[in-house]
């Protein structure tokens, strides 16, 4: 036993050695961390990554989709020496003695001193490289050259990886390894066929990994120099393109709602092979997060899986971007349907095991490959493939995308068949229902202008509650449900977030959509997940901007009396679900409550084709004053009619729904009218 024990103390704390190859191209790293210390800080720090340092720990929280990142650093005691906000902590390096880091926020290039905390910035891509006295070696993709902080030097060729061999600054093309000497690019390692992949530096040696393609897949091969003169060749190892499962069929029947406005049909990428799928989905699009502060809109959704599972290509296209915002759990693939500079839609599959990934930047990449697989992601339960549709621009992609539209909704083997589900939103209310100024109003004394709140959530195929895909509501007299007053659109997830850039957009975008107020807190972590929707807050269009936010449902738009206000949550599978509750206006206007008893004003066509309809009044024994609305309450029309007339015509362009007020023997008469 004690034989056994030393040697499983030595593999801890010794590591495999880099030059073993993974089957997709990547040496095995040294394992680093001392796991005693980090066993002993891990419960207390049990949100943070904890990356090992010369005299500490630096720490990332392990919620990185946020537009902002603390990064912190404690020593090793546990106490915190440093903090500091940035956009975005990516591909976060150290150098080799672990004195100083590197890392990308999206636009520029930080390096950080881990003893003073001095900070120096530059402009690049997210391919760099730090040496054992902070000196700073950076590729910058927009005018091709190679910096230091004393030179600059154009280069012929895309940059891919780089690293300090000692204070040599050792970098791939896809041809070729390369060297700095005297201020010259020297290659030192040529390739006929194929493309360098991978690039890495322990001790004295230099290791490099040669990428082929062959028939049914890739053929990996690792090489070895100590004086960057002779490379040896070390192993090789065949990873196959896709795997050996179910061939998926042609059928693309599915009970979702298949829209998309870039009009493209997409597979489950963890299930590509698979026709049926009761895929479970852990965060929804666009759902609130609050993994500390500030709140976000989730970038995406969160495709359950288990670990080391495959994850497929659903599109074919070219690999933009492979970085991480958090070291080894947050590894992302984004690839891009065309190869181009300019704008482009692409996919992000993030949280796969950067070392099962067997592409690289600019790699081609065709539908039904496999392009990685999930890494085994710290929180019990939630292993998952962060999955989204994002748009962005340039030769290479730096984590500054936007995500558009919620990919569910054109997943073609997806399924779902459970609806949201309601629950009480204030006590044994439904609903709440809040003034301009904050205040809660009693749901049978409402006037005025209030924002309608609902607490709704949706569970698609697991136990995680998340939010839905879009919400309505409706109204009608209580005397006479059947009549709609008013039947608007919310709000449907489906907008652009802005998670890298940050901006204004997402909290415009969060207070639009929640409520955040004491009473009714919208949060979204791995234990709470509320969601109190402002129903009211838009506009009646399916477009989200700052108009939305101010509007208010106005309760003086309709007589005082009692009436049923229901709201409507779908999914993206298309089930729906309803809850409703009775509420009464009090504005002092002519009561609801015998309006429908009016028989005197007739309305016809109704529906009408053309938008033209023909107004009777049977007894106009006095002048009579009319008002129309669209479904957002706004009035549209208004006007008198002289005693005596009993037919008059009114055209509504539009198509729709609208609602006729009349004011006709004392008596208001309220009707519906349908534009088709």
């Amino acid at each position: 036993m004690r034989i056994v024990f030393i040697f499983l103390f030595l593999i801890l704390f010794t590591g495999i050695r880099a030059q073993e190859l993974t089957r997709s191209g990547h040496f095995k790293r040294t394992v680093e961390e001392n796991f005693q210390i980090n066993h002993l800080l891990t419960e207390r720090f049990n949100q943070e990554r904890l990356i090992g340092i010369f005299n500490g720990f630096i720490l990332l929280p392990l919620d990185c989709e946020a537009p902002s990142v603390k990064l912190r650093i404690i020593n090793s005691s546990g106490n915190e020496v440093y903090s500091h906000v940035f956009r975005q902590v990516i591909n976060l390096i150290l150098s080799s003695n672990k004195k100083y880091c590197a890392f990308s926020d999206g636009k520029m290039i930080h390096y950080l001193d881990l003893s003073s905390f001095s900070l120096k910035s530059f402009s690049g891509s997210t391919v760099f490289a730090v040496g054992e006295n902070g000196e700073a070696a950076f590729y910058n993709d927009e005018n091709q050259t190679i910096q230091t902080e004393k030179f600059s030097i154009e280069v012929n060729e895309r940059i891919y990886k780089m690293a300090f061999l000692k204070d040599q600054i050792i970098f791939i093309s896809k041809k070729c390894v390369l060297k700095l000497d005297n201020e010259k690019v020297i290659p030192v390692f040529c390739l006929e066929e194929g493309r360098m992949f991978d690039l890495f530096v322990d001790e004295d040696n230099l290791f490099v990994s040669v990428k082929t393609e062959v028939p049914g897949g890739f053929l990996f091969e690792s090489f070895k120099s100590i004086d960057l003169v002779a490379f040896n060749f070390i192993e090789r190892q065949f990873f196959p393109r896709t795997a050996s499962v179910q061939k998926k069929g042609d059928s693309t029947f599915s009970t979702h709602l298949n829209q998309s406005a870039t009009g493209e049909i997409i597979r489950d990428p963890l299930n590509y092979n698979l026709d049926t799928v009761y895929q479970p989905i852990g965060n929804s699009y666009g759902e609130i997060q609050f993994y500390g502060n500030p709140p976000y809109l989730h970038p995406g959704v969160d495709l359950l899986g288990y670990h080391l599972q495959d994850v497929y290509a659903i599109k074919k296209g070219f690999v933009k971007a492979i970085i991480t915002t958090a070291d080894t759990f947050h590894w992302r693939i984004a690839i891009s349907n065309v190869n181009t500079p300019d704008t482009s839609i692409g996919y992000l599959y993030a949280h796969l095991d950067q070392q099962t990934i067997p592409f690289a930047v600019d790699d081609s990449v065709e539908a039904g490959d496999i392009i990685g697989q999930l890494v085994n992601f710290p929180v019990q339960g939630f292993v998952h493939c962060h999955f989204a549709r994002i748009v962005d621009s340039g030769a290479l992609w730096s984590g500054g995308w936007w995500t558009l539209e919620n990919p569910l909704s054109s997943m073609i083997n997806f399924f779902d068949t459970v609806p949201p589900q309601f629950e009480k939103t204030i006590g044994n209310d439904a609903f709440a229902f809040r003034d301009a100024s904050g205040f809660y109003l009693s749901p049978d004394s409402l006037y005025g202008q209030i924002k309608i709140i609902s607490k709704v959530h949706d569970i698609i195929n697991s136990p995680w509650k998340v939010d839905v895909n879009t919400i309505r509501y409706n109204l009608s007299s209580l005397s006479v449900p059947s009549v709609l007053l008013l039947d608007s659109f919310a709000y449907e997830y489906n907008f652009y977030t802005d998670v890298y850039p940050g901006g204004s957009y997402y909290p415009m975008v969060l207070s639009t959509l929640y409520s955040g107020d004491s009473t009714c807190f919208s949060d979204g972590d791995y234990n709470i997940r509320d969601f109190f929707h402002i129903v009211t807050n838009s506009d009646g269009n399916d477009t989200l901007d700052g108009n939305d936010s101010l509007q208010f449902f106005n309760t003086a738009n309709f007589p005082d009396g009692s009436y049923i206000f229901r709201i409507i949550a779908s999914d993206p599978s298309g089930n729906s679900s309803m809850d409703s509750m009775v509420v009464r206006f009090k504005n002092n206007i002519n009561n609801v409550d015998n309006v429908h008893q009016l028989e005197s004003v007739v309305v016809y066509p109704n529906p009408s084709k053309d938008g033209k309809f023909t107004i009777q009044i049977l007894n106009n024994n006095h002048q009579e004053e009319y008002e129309i609305y669209n479904t957002l309450g706004e009035k549209v029309f208004s006007g008198k009619i002289d005693e005596g007339i009993n037919r008059f015509y009114i055209y509504l362009p539009a198509k729709g729904f609208y609602f006729l007020r009349m004011l006709s023997g004392g008596k208001d008469a309220i009707r519906k009218m349908i534009v088709y």
